[in-house]
């Protein structure tokens, strides 16, 4: 199996990782689509009309854009097998043992391990 294939399970468990420690120290949910959404949203509706609609095409394309993206990682997380697996909980918990200050130390240690397999495999 190709490295590459375990890259692309790690890099996107690390960003979500990321968010969700994030949100478990500050409450706050700064995903980057509910960010330009939220922020964008008021202003146009504020143009209404053909803005307006535009918009509302652009959120679903958005949407979309997400969906495509998770159903690629899980595909890649099945074609990697356990590897991919260990790979992605690595990643994913790693930061949020990072962020949230809880045993960082574990943290940084299983990044280390899914990078290194992610590399090795």
């Amino acid at each position: 199996m190709p490295s590459g294939l375990y890259a692309i399970v790690f890099i996107p468990a690390v960003i979500a990782g990321v968010f969700a420690g994030i949100f478990l120290v500050t409450g706050i949910n700064i995903d980057p689509d509910s960010l330009v959404i939220n922020a964008l949203n008021p202003v146009m509706h504020q143009f209404g009309g053909t803005a307006s609609s535009i918009w509302n095409l652009s959120t679903t394309i958005l949407l979309l854009a997400s969906i495509v993206a998770a159903v690629i990682t899980i595909v890649t997380i099945v074609l990697t097998g356990l590897p991919g697996i260990v790979v992605g909980i690595c990643g994913f918990l790693g930061m949020i043992l990072i962020i949230t200050g809880q045993l960082a130390v574990v943290g940084v240690f299983m990044l280390i391990i899914g990078l290194v397999i992610s590399i090795v495999f």
